[in-house]
C-alpha cells in the first residue's frame, strides 16, 4: 500500500518555515524591548542617586561648579531617559506589526493543514 503524500506539502513546509521565521523576530523585538525597559530602570535609578547625592552635598555647603555639575549630569541622564523611551515604543510598534504578520502566517498554515 502506498504511503499517503499530502500533494501540497511543499507549500505547507514553506508557510511553516515562515511563520516560525517570523515567530522568532516576534521574541527578538521583544527582548530588545525588555532590554530597553531594563536600561530605562536603570538610567532611573542612577538619576535618582545622582539627585540623592546633589541635595546631600546642597546641604553641606559645596561649591555652585559641582551643584552645575550635578544639573548637567542629571539633564543628560533625562536625555538618556527620553531616548531609551523613544526606543521602546519604536520597539513596540515593530512588535505589534510582526505579531500580525505572525497571526496572519499561522491562519494560512492552518488552512493548509485543515485545522
Amino acid at each position: 500500500m502506498k504511503k499517503f503524500r499530502f500533494k501540497l506539502q511543499t507549500v505547507l513546509d514553506v508557510k511553516e518555515k515562515k511563520e516560525e521565521m517570523l515567530r522568532n523576530e516576534l521574541m527578538k523585538l521583544q527582548a530588545l524591548k525588555l532590554e530597553q525597559e531594563q536600561l530605562r530602570e536603570a538610567i532611573n535609578e542612577e538619576k535618582k542617586n545622582a539627585a540623592h547625592e546633589r541635595s546631600k552635598e546642597s546641604g553641606t555647603g559645596c561649591d555652585i561648579t559641582r551643584l552645575r555639575q550635578f544639573e548637567e549630569y542629571i539633564s543628560s541622564l533625562l536625555g538618556r531617559i527620553t531616548r531609551t523611551e523613544d526606543r521602546i515604543r519604536e520597539l513596540q510598534a515593530e512588535a505589534d506589526a510582526k505579531r500580525v504578520e505572525v497571526i496572519k502566517a499561522s491562519k494560512e498554515t492552518k488552512t493548509f493543514r485543515g485545522v
